[in-house]
């Protein structure tokens, strides 16, 4: 599901997670029909301009994959937006004051 860019502001300041391929921050994004923004992560791929082109097949396979799964126990992918030209970012719910790693 594309999403519209302008809704969104991303806080480079606020690094949530780091991963193999991508940096999760904090920031806002405006759903149509909200008058204020919600908190929510960004999935913030490194190097977006210069992904294979497998690689961009398996961050929209994600992205498919997610916006379907609803589950209390996985992190919900509203959609992407694109920030600049050729860069995927990947909008997620924001899980505040949790570690997404299993507790036991």
């Amino acid at each position: 599901m594309q999403l519209e860019a302008n809704r969104a502001s991303i806080d480079s300041s606020c690094i949530l997670g780091s991963g193999t391929f991508a940096d999760v921050k904090g920031g806002t994004y405006r759903f149509p029909g909200q008058h204020d923004p919600s908190p929510v992560a960004f999935k913030v791929f490194r190097g977006a301009q210069n992904l294979a082109g497998c690689m961009r097949r398996k961050i929209e396979q994600e992205l498919v994959l997610g916006v379907e799964l609803i589950h209390p126990h996985i992190v919900r992918i509203y959609g992407i937006v694109d920030i600049r030209q050729y860069e995927p970012v990947l909008v997620l719910e924001l899980c505040e004051g949790k570690s997404l790693l299993c507790a036991g």
